[in-house]
């Protein structure tokens, strides 16, 4: 059975070709990706869209990535932290992009691209693409009264082990201190820098 969604849909149609990049937020699961991906690039066919002018692309997709010459297992390895190469990308649309008819641009988890206001920004000033992006940041926080030794430190990160992916993992700790990162990505820090310091976030 198929949600129509019918609100945001209309929402986005009422939207396209207003010379600013359409965002898609919301919390994690709830349809974001099917919202863009598959209701409004249906929304596209259906008004006569030629496939070749709506461009699909995941930055969490190995397929994606591989088109632009990006290896998926070096840029989902949370210790290298590092952002899809935005040279590669704009190589590969700029090849999609062969007449001056309008094209839909549909890019998901856009913010694992390196500098990519800048991009977005480049897109805006050329009169033939309408940009649609889905972005998020997830993270894992969690708190301990202290951290007094190595072993405690293992216990606490043990849940982080398991998580096998890339989003950032946090401990929070009743002590001030400023952060820091160990081998495996992991931030310790003071919850009193966590509240006060606006780009606790970004370490």
């Amino acid at each position: 059975m198929e949600i129509k969604r019918d609100v945001y849909l209309n929402q986005l149609i009422n939207r396209k070709y207003n010379g600013f990049v359409k965002v898609i937020t919301g919390i994690g699961r709830c349809g974001k990706s099917y919202l863009l991906n598959t209701l409004f690039y249906n929304h596209l066919i259906s008004e006569g869209i030629n496939k070749d002018h709506i461009i699909l692309f995941a930055f969490d997709s190995a397929d994606d990535l591989i088109n632009i010459g990006e290896d998926p297992i070096l840029l989902d390895n949370s210790k290298e932290d590092r952002k899809v190469d935005p040279k590669k990308f704009l190589e590969y649309i700029s090849k999609q992009i062969v007449d001056e008819k309008m094209y839909y641009l549909l890019l998901d988890e856009v913010q694992k691209l390196g500098a990519f206001e800048s991009v977005l920004n480049g897109f805006l000033r050329k009169k033939n693409i309408d940009i649609y992006v889905i972005g998020s940041k997830k993270y894992y926080i969690q708190s301990a009264y202290a951290i007094p030794d190595e072993e405690k430190y293992k216990q606490e990160t043990k849940s982080f082990d398991k998580a096998n992916d890339s989003f950032k993992k946090i401990i929070l700790v009743e002590k001030s201190m400023k952060p820091r990162r160990d081998d495996n990505g992991y931030v310790c820090m003071g919850v009193k820098e966590f509240l006060l310091d606006a780009r606790s976030l970004e370490v």
